[in-house]
C-alpha cells in the first residue's frame, strides 16, 4: 500500500509525483492520486493512477523517501 506523502513513480508512464489521496474501490484496484509540477508555469498536474502501476521511489542513501 502506498503511504500519503511519498513520491512515486508510474512504472508505465514515468509520471512522478507526490501521492496526496487514495480511492478504494468495491471491484477493482484503488486508486492515488499524483500531483506533479511539471505542468505549464510550474502548475501543478494531477492524474489519479492505479496503485499497482505505482513504486515509491528511493532516496540517494537507498532508502524509501518519507
Amino acid at each position: 500500500m502506498i503511504v500519503l506523502g511519498t513520491k512515486v513513480s508510474d512504472c508505465i508512464t514515468g509520471f512522478t509525483g507526490i501521492a496526496t489521496a487514495r480511492a478504494e474501490y468495491l471491484h477493482g484496484s484503488p486508486g492515488v492520486l499524483v500531483e506533479s509540477f511539471c505542468g505549464d508555469g510550474g502548475k501543478p498536474v494531477e492524474r489519479w493512477i492505479s496503485e499497482s502501476r505505482l513504486d515509491a521511489m528511493l532516496d540517494a542513501a537507498g532508502e524509501k523517501d518519507a
